[in-house]
C-alpha cells in the first residue's frame, strides 16, 4: 500500500507538472502571435513613414573631391562649416557680420569623398543648434582667445597667430580693437557660453535666425551642387599657433 500510495503521488506530480508546462507553453505561443500581430500593425503605420525618411536622408546633396576632416589646428571640415554658414545667413538675412564661429566638439564626424548624402549632414551635426548672430566687443575676443586656442575653434573672417603664449588676432585683415563692436554668427549653444565659449555671454543683441546649423548646411550643398559645383577641401593660415 505505501508503495502504491508513492507511486500515485509521483504520477499525480508528473502530470501536474505536464499540464502546467503545457499550460505555459500554450501562453507564450499566444502571447508570440499576439506580440507578432501587434508588431505588423505597428510595421505598417511606420514603413510608409520609414521609406519616406530613408528616401530624403539617403539622397545625394553634393560630391566632394576629397575627404573634410577635423585634424589639426586649420581644418577643412570646420573651413567647410563656417563657410555653409555665412553663406546662407548672407544669402537669407543679408547681416552684417565679421566673425564666423563653431565648436570643434559640435562636428562630430568627417565629411567623406565622393558622395555626399543628407544622412551624412546629419552625423556632423546631430544636434538642434539653431544659428544666432551677436554683438560683442574686441577686448572679450581677445579675452576669449584662449579658448578658442584650447579648443581648436573653427572659424571664419578672423586670423589667430600666436607663438610663445604671444597672440595676435585680426578681424577682416584689421587689428582687433578692445573697443570696436563686431558681430558674431555662432550657435545658440555657444552664445549661452557652452562648452567653456563663456566670453560669448558678455555678447548683446542677440538675434535668433531661427535656421539650424545642420539645415544650414544642407542647403549650401544642394545650392552648390545646382551650381555644378563641388565640395573642396582646403586650409589656409586663419589659425597659426606655435610654441
Amino acid at each position: 500500500m505505501r508503495f502504491t500510495f508513492l507511486l500515485s503521488t509521483i504520477i499525480f506530480i508528473a502530470l501536474g507538472c505536464n499540464r502546467t508546462n503545457y499550460l505555459m507553453s500554450t501562453m507564450h505561443n499566444q502571447e508570440i502571435v499576439k506580440n507578432n500581430e501587434t508588431n505588423l500593425k505597428v510595421n505598417s503605420y511606420i514603413n510608409p513613414y520609414k521609406h519616406k525618411v530613408d528616401s530624403i536622408t539617403n539622397s545625394v546633396i553634393a560630391f566632394a573631391d576629397d575627404v573634410f576632416n577635423k585634424d589639426g589646428d586649420n581644418y577643412s571640415l570646420g573651413n567647410f562649416s563656417c563657410d555653409g554658414i555665412y553663406y546662407m545667413a548672407k544669402l537669407h538675412y543679408k547681416l552684417p557680420i565679421n566673425i564666423v564661429l563653431l565648436n570643434k566638439g559640435g562636428l562630430r564626424v568627417n565629411l567623406p569623398k565622393g558622395e555626399i548624402k543628407t544622412s551624412n549632414l546629419f552625423e556632423l551635426m546631430p544636434f538642434e543648434n539653431e544659428l544666432v548672430v551677436c554683438k560683442i566687443k574686441g577686448k572679450n575676443i581677445i579675452e576669449g582667445s584662449r579658448i578658442l586656442i584650447d579648443k581648436k575653434a573653427a572659424f571664419l573672417g578672423m586670423k589667430l597667430k600666436g607663438k610663445n603664449e604671444k597672440y595676435e588676432l585680426e578681424i577682416n585683415n584689421l587689428p582687433i580693437h578692445q573697443d570696436s563692436v563686431y558681430t558674431i554668427l555662432t550657435s545658440d549653444y555657444l552664445a549661452n557660453g557652452g562648452d567653456n565659449f563663456s566670453f560669448l555671454k558678455n555678447s548683446t543683441d542677440l538675434k535668433f535666425l531661427n535656421l539650424k546649423i545642420r539645415d544650414a548646411l544642407i542647403e549650401y550643398c544642394k545650392i552648390l551642387t545646382s551650381q555644378n559645383k563641388t565640395l573642396k577641401p582646403y586650409t589656409d593660415d586663419r589659425f597659426s599657433i606655435s610654441k
